[in-house]
């Protein structure tokens, strides 16, 4: 459910900063702002999971 809501909030976002920015078509009007926003994500995202990334394999489980 954490990663759905990660999800729809980064959608928003994007379409958000599609807006702010008046871009056409955003990823080809401006492809380093969208990397650096995915990016951002990534990071984000990481940090959120990082207790489950840390784990040994073995014990890796999502429920």
């Amino acid at each position: 459910m954490i990663a759905a809501g990660l999800w729809v909030v980064s959608n928003v976002g994007y379409y958000q900063l599609v807006a702010a920015f008046v871009l056409n078509s955003g990823y080809d009007d401006a492809p380093v702002l969208f990397a650096a926003y995915y990016l951002a994500w990534a990071a984000i995202t990481g940090w959120i999971f990082r207790r489950l990334i840390e784990l040994p394999p073995e014990i890796r489980t999502v429920t």
